[in-house]
Parts: C-alpha cells; sequence; structure tokens
C-alpha cells in the first residue's frame, strides 16, 4: 500500500472536522502552499531571521492547523543546520494530526533536530521567556483577532505574549501579502457591487476574482491596519507595537511578511 503524502493525510484530517472541504483550506493551499514556505524560509535566511546554520534555532508556530508549511520548513532548515533544531507548532484546533506527524514528520527527527505538535491557546503560550528565535503567525492568531474579535485589546496582549517568549533580537514573522484592496478598490462601482452580492450568496472566491493578481482576502497586516484605523482610540495599540518590536518588510508578491524583532 502507497503512503499517503501530507496533503492527502491534510485533506482527510479536515474533512473529518468540517464534514467536507472548506474553501479556505483550497484557497490557501493555491496561494501558499509547502513549496511558497520553503523558498519563504530561504529568503528569512538571506535576511539573517533565520540564525545562521551554526547556531541552534528554536522556532515556535502558534496557529499551524495541519503544519504541511512548518515541515517544509524544517526539512529545507536540515539541509543547512549544524547546530540544533526545534520546530515547536501548536494550534487551538481539534484537529487530529498523529497520523501526519508519525508518517511525515518522525522520519526526519532525530536526537538534535525536534519537530513538537502541541495543542495550545494562542494567547497563553506554554513556551519559557526569552526561548525563541523566531514566531510564526501566518492567517493565525492575530488574523482572527484582527477580523473576528475586532479587538484591539486582544492584539495588545497578543503581541505581549509574542515579545515575552522572543529572545532579545528575535522576530515575528506576520503575513503580509498584497493586492485584495488594491484589486477591490481599481474596479468599476458595478463590479464591486456584483462582487459583493456573489459573496454573500456563497460562491466560491476563485470564481468571484478570476483575474485577482495574488491576495484573496486580506493579510494579518492588512486586517490589523483596518482594524486600528476603525476604532476611534488606536493609540495604544500603535504605541505599544512601537515600543517593543523593531518593524521591516521583507520579500515580495507571496512571499511577502512583515517583521517584528524584539527591541
Amino acid at each position: 500500500m502507497t503512503s499517503k503524502n501530507a496533503f492527502d493525510i491534510m485533506k482527510d484530517q479536515i474533512r473529518d472536522k468540517y464534514e467536507g472541504d472548506p474553501e479556505w483550506k483550497a484557497e490557501s493551499d493555491r496561494l501558499f502552499g509547502p513549496e511558497e514556505a520553503s523558498a519563504l524560509w530561504h529568503e528569512l535566511e538571506k535576511s539573517h531571521i533565520i540564525p545562521e546554520p551554526e547556531a541552534d534555532v528554536n522556532i515556535v508556530s502558534v496557529s499551524a492547523n495541519i503544519p504541511t508549511h512548518e515541515l517544509a520548513m524544517f526539512k529545507a532548515d536540515l539541509l543547512t543546520r549544524k547546530g540544533k533544531s526545534r520546530f515547536v507548532i501548536g494550534d487551538i484546533s481539534e484537529l487530529r494530526v498523529k497520523t501526519f506527524i508519525d508518517e511525515l514528520v518522525e522520519p526526519y527527527t532525530t536526537f538534535r533536530n525536534r519537530f513538537a505538535y502541541i495543542r495550545w491557546d494562542a494567547y497563553n503560550l506554554p513556551v519559557p521567556d526569552s526561548s525563541a528565535d523566531v514566531i510564526f503567525d501566518r492567517k493565525g492568531a492575530l488574523w482572527h483577532i484582527a477580523h473576528n474579535y475586532r479587538d484591539t485589546q486582544k492584539l495588545i496582549e497578543t503581541f505581549k505574549e509574542y515579545h515575552r517568549i522572543l529572545k532579545p533580537g528575535g522576530s515575528l514573522v506576520v503575513d503580509n501579502i498584497g493586492g485584495f484592496e488594491a484589486y477591490l478598490k481599481g474596479l468599476s462601482r458595478e463590479r464591486q457591487l456584483e462582487i459583493a452580492l456573489k459573496t454573500l450568496s456563497g460562491i466560491r472566491f476563485s470564481d468571484i476574482y478570476p483575474d485577482a493578481p495574488m491576495q484573496y482576502e486580506p493579510s494579518t497586516i492588512d486586517k490589523i491596519r483596518t482594524l486600528a484605523l476603525a476604532v476611534s482610540d488606536n493609540t495604544e495599540l500603535i504605541i505599544t507595537i512601537e515600543d517593543l518590536f523593531e518593524i521591516q518588510d521583507i520579500g515580495e508578491g507571496a512571499l511577502s511578511v512583515k517583521i517584528f524583532t524584539k527591541k
């Protein structure tokens, strides 16, 4: 019997939970899959966000769901890492990942190179202070706080939690793919109305936006920016982020991220 690949196992687990194939996962995989995750890892290496291969490295991904992207990064790192590597991955989801870990992750782990999956609350991470070199939050906790909760205070608390577990000089990596808002604004009023009506009717995003350049929903950074502009008092959020982190942009297109480096 042929062993299932990462995508087969991931799809089985998601189907079990959602009783079918949710549109968001198909769109996510098409726009940013394991190949892009590996390419992003190398971009971060070139920008010295990832510690040098001679050093030990501790990576935390806070909202991984099925960790296909993290596995791609782990495998990419193993090609050059001379120091020890530890990837700690988690999610609040009830998805079962044991089969994924046993069949697709364990063959790559050694005494020096570890990959652990933990079910946790991203807003209260069971991670020691000043222990992480890099934190990944791609369409994860920050996105949900800004999009679903629209809670600037919770954003502040989460940025502080990430700051707590980062080493001095460690970095938080957040998705910053552009294109969606600019794409919509460039359309006629008639086309914008058509899109709004189709969105309400539940038509697939890829059918609504067949000619969109990159992104079928706002990035995490877009969501945070939109929320900050919408609330009457965003001063504490802006000041907190600027006090805690140095901020820079890295990458282009699907690899665009914003980097928050702990001061």
